[in-house]
């Protein structure tokens, strides 16, 4: 299999180039003191549950607000809110029978 390609093998990196002072030759300096390794930062990534409860959502679909009626800095937080919390099933206490069998209602599992 072929390594993976980064995004380095596309890009050339420039020289580093120093220049010292006529004046004091002693005295260099770097142009570009930073190395690679310290030019790489990670993104945190932030979590869901940081901005607002989860537990707070309204569950059932027919009755929570729509993700467009939020404000639009949380609109993505409570998208992935909804999609961490995953699907969503009622389930009833009693169910109601059915008129026409008798003896059959539905079961929750």
């Amino acid at each position: 299999m072929k390594k993976a390609s980064t995004i380095d093998a596309f890009f050339k990196r420039k020289n580093v180039e120093t220049s010292c002072s006529t004046e004091q030759s002693n005295t260099c300096t770097n142009l570009n003191p930073l190395s690679s390794d310290d030019n790489l930062t990670k993104v945190r990534r932030t979590d869901v549950s940081e901005g607002f409860d989860i537990s707070l959502l309204e569950r059932d679909p027919g009755l929570r607000k729509q993700i467009w009626q939020y404000p639009v800095n949380m609109q993505d937080e409570i998208r992935r809110a909804y999609i961490k919390a995953g699907p969503y099933q009622a389930v009833l206490t009693e169910y109601p029978r059915f008129e026409k069998v008798p003896r059959r209602s539905f079961q929750a599992s």
